[in-house]
């Protein structure tokens, strides 16, 4: 993921991110529907500026402190392209070994695993990576 995408994803995916944090997914479909809805009323007046409720809902969303943990903006700062990675299990120590290992020599990229607090702050991140640079294609050896 490059910066920038990082970003835009901050900007315009906090108040998503809240939803579910805050209700979970079960009412999500009815209230994009019901956002859905009024949005399409709201838009056939010419007058009034598109997708309201869109930009309504991510003003409120800056109201809230940042959700993304200082050490994954660090990072973001530090490298242009990152990759976040989910494991579980098993899977948490088989990335570490392998990040370890890819990045020991590296002055080009880097890897952090999510505390506790940071996984539950971004359901998604257990595992970070970034790098400045591609990681090797696994199926050559």
């Amino acid at each position: 993921m490059h910066r920038d995408v990082f970003d835009i994803a901050l900007k315009y995916g906090k108040d998503v991110f809240l939803m579910i944090n805050y209700l979970g997914t079960d009412p999500l479909p009815k209230l994009f529907a019901m956002k859905g809805s009024i949005t399409a009323w709201l838009n056939r007046f010419s007058f009034l500026p598109k997708d309201i409720p869109d930009r309504a809902m991510q003003l409120l969303s800056r109201c809230w402190k940042n959700i993304v943990p200082k050490r994954l903006m660090q990072y973001r700062d530090d490298y242009e392209h990152h990759l976040i990675l989910k494991m579980s299990d098993a899977g948490i120590s088989e990335a570490e070994s392998y990040l370890q290992k890819f990045f020991a020599n590296s002055t080009s990229g880097n890897y952090f695993t999510c505390s506790a607090d940071e996984a539950k702050s971004l359901p998604v991140t257990l595992c970070c990576c970034r790098c400045s640079h591609p990681l090797p294609d696994s199926s050559s050896g």
